[in-house]
């Protein structure tokens, strides 16, 4: 538990936050790599956490999660938020989601 922070600092050099003129993208690096691409119609429902400081949380969806040993609702769901987490301009950052979704990810000549 004490380590928490400490696994936090290291798993925030595996993930890389790419927003293009077509997508918004999530590279996750490690012993399972991933990675998560959100076209703009898929971003419809963005929203911003942010704390005082302006950082915070860009959320892009929120996947469920199935496990039989948590009892939060009785049938063992819960849901993690997926997107630019911990992020130092979330306002900013928001925008530019919101940018590409107006934009309908049309290249622009």
């Amino acid at each position: 538990m004490l380590s928490a922070p400490i696994w936090a600092y290291r798993r925030a050099f595996k993930i890389v936050y790419v927003i293009t003129d077509r997508r918004a993208i999530i590279f996750t690096w490690g012993w399972l790599g991933k990675i998560q691409s959100f076209t703009p119609d898929q971003l419809k429902k963005t929203y911003r956490k942010e704390k005082d400081d302006g950082t915070g949380d860009v959320v892009l969806e929120k996947e469920v999660v199935f496990d039989p040993n948590i009892m939060g609702n009785g049938k063992g769901a819960t849901y993690n938020e997926v997107g630019f987490l911990r992020v130092r301009d979330a306002r900013k950052v928001e925008q530019m989601v919101k940018d590409l979704c107006e934009k309908g990810g049309t290249i622009v000549v």
